[in-house]
Parts: structure tokens; sequence; C-alpha cells
């Protein structure tokens, strides 16, 4: 048997994870579109029912540990994005970092609802992100302070 050398490259940027939901036909294709080429970005599918409705994204919360613990186990993975805007309002940011990281060790846990909020900030500089991110299941779309810039630009 012959021996051949070689050397492995170490990945182009941070390695990514996105828990998608089972039904979700177009976030992986957009998320690479966004990224830059070759930025190593790992899927893992959680299960949703064929309708959304407040029993099913409970449901969705009793499953995200297992379907971020299908991520690569061997890989850091840096950064977690959950893809699911209805699932983090209902069961809460906070709260969705708490149950991906149950099953993925990582630095950073995403949602949208989260992002639209540090988005808000950066654009009108209404202070900390934190300050305006929805943390319960008591949360209610329209955010707090630091997110209403958004809805007078919206109209």
């Amino acid at each position: 048997m012959s021996r051949f050398a070689y050397e492995l490259n170490p990945p182009p940027g941070p390695n990514l994870g996105l828990v998608v939901l089972q039904s979700d036909q177009r976030i992986e294709l957009d998320f690479r579109r966004l990224l830059p080429e070759n930025t190593p970005l790992y899927v893992t599918r959680v299960p949703s029912g064929r309708d959304v409705t407040r029993e099913t994204l409970q449901q969705m919360e009793q499953d995200i540990p297992e379907a971020a613990a299908l991520l690569p186990p061997p890989l850091k993975i840096q950064a977690v994005g959950y893809g699911c805007t209805s699932g983090a309002a209902q069961i809460g940011p906070d709260r969705v970092a708490e149950l991906v990281r149950q099953g993925k060790e990582t630095s950073a846990v995403s949602d949208p609802l989260s992002a639209l909020c540090a988005a808000c900030v950066r654009r009108w500089g209404s202070g900390d992100w934190r300050s305006c991110r929805p943390t319960s299941k008591a949360y209610r779309p329209g955010c707090a302070t630091s997110c209403r810039p958004v809805g007078s630009k919206l109209r």
C-alpha cells in the first residue's frame, strides 16, 4: 500500500451551524448565497408541524436540543442560527439559545428576532440591542423601546 503526503487546509472562516425547520425549502440556499464562498455551514433540521400553531411551536421547543445535537459532534461550531421567526417569538430568544446550547456547544446563538433588533440598533443607534430583545414567551412583535424606530421607518 502506498502512502501519500497531504496537508489539511483550515476552513476559510468560522464553522457556522443552522437549525432549520423540517419543512423549510429556502433558508439554506439563502444562507449559502449570503455567506462568503467556502464558508463552512452545517445544517440540521428540527421537526415542525404542517401548520404553525402555539402547540406545534411548543413541541418545537422540546425538539431543538436534539436537532442541535445532530450538528457534527467533533467540530467546534462558533455560531448557530435558529431559522424560525415564529418559534423565536413563541419560545423567546434566550430560551432558544439555551436549548441550542443543550444540544451543541457554541459561542453564539442567533435567531431572526435578535438579528432584527441588532440591525435596528446598528441602523438607528438606539442603544444596546439586548435591551430590545424579547426574553420570554410574553414577547409581542412590536419590540421594545430600542426597536421603535423600525415602525416609523416602515410606515
